[in-house]
């Protein structure tokens, strides 16, 4: 939406934030997440304890960043000192991740949500620290490379990059151009992202319905999903970009990783993706 922040970052973070209450953070702990919601907090709260759509998708959030945090610690237990953020939204990572000599992390999101950020940080009294830089882009009209090096980004030095609830909002030609930006860089690069497979009739009717009324949703928020990949295309799309070692993680290596069981009614193979990836250096 021109000139607004983005309703469907906030409401990823609202889910996150949720899990931290009515689950106590049994799959993902954030003691920030409420906190940058501010006073709305209360309101996502009442809204998801008696919804088992917004149920459903709190844990698919608390499983997606827990994922995504380890393999980024693990990174930095490695050596990596440049952690980049594609489409930050609200996340808190930044302000939480162990302190490392000359770690640097990159927050890269819209302007107007960038903003938006900014000024829930100061009103929840969160610190910023000093190795957090903001570079604020437009992925559909901006280079972020640039953006990135003109903040102090080091191209040739080894990177991590998370890049989640982005690239399905994307055109297909915008969103594999990203892939291919971050795969340019000379330096070692990890990646971590999520995408969606096209919606499919072959599913069960309970899990075609909350899929549905999920597109519509964000849809009537002026963000609708634009970019579904086929599984089969998006390894081939991150081969040619030089990624190896992809660990692809399907709708029933999720469930059953982060919860110990899998719905009966989920498609096994088919939805919701999360993604490792690396690329050597050049």
């Amino acid at each position: 939406m021109i000139g607004q922040s983005s309703r469907t970052a906030l409401i990823s973070a609202a889910h996150r934030a949720v899990h931290q209450s009515i689950d106590a953070g049994r799959v993902f702990t954030d003691p920030l997440a409420l906190r940058i919601l501010g006073p709305e907090a209360q309101d996502f709260l009442d809204q998801a304890r008696d919804d088992p759509f917004r149920l459903y998708w709190m844990v698919h959030f608390a499983g997606r960043s827990q994922y995504t945090e380890k393999k980024a610690e693990a990174a930095i237990a490695n050596g990596v000192r440049q952690i980049v953020v594609l489409g930050a939204g609200y996340d808190t990572f930044p302000y939480r991740a162990a302190d490392a000599d000359g770690l640097r992390l990159f927050e890269v999101d819209h302007p107007m949500t960038q903003e938006d950020k900014r000024k829930r940080l100061v009103a929840a009294g969160i610190d910023v620290p000093q190795r957090v830089s903001f570079v604020a882009v437009d992925f559909e009209k901006e280079s972020f490379a640039e953006r990135l090096e003109s903040e102090g980004f080091d191209p040739t030095r080894p990177a991590f990059f998370i890049w989640l609830g982005v690239i399905y909002y994307l055109t297909e030609d915008s969103g594999f151009e990203a892939l291919r930006t971050v795969s340019a860089f000379p330096g070692e690069v990890e990646l971590v992202f999520d995408y969606v497979n096209t919606p499919l009739e072959n599913v069960s009717p309970e899990v075609l319905a909350m899929r549905e009324a999920m597109l519509k949703r964000i849809a009537q928020y002026g963000e609708p999903a634009r970019n579904f990949i086929e599984t089969e295309a998006m390894h081939a799309a991150l081969a040619r970009f030089g990624f190896v070692r992809i660990e692809d993680l399907a709708p029933m290596d999720i469930f059953t990783r982060f919860l110990g069981q899998l719905p009966p009614t989920l498609n096994p193979r088919h939805g919701w993706h999360f993604v490792h990836a690396h690329k050597p250096a050049i």
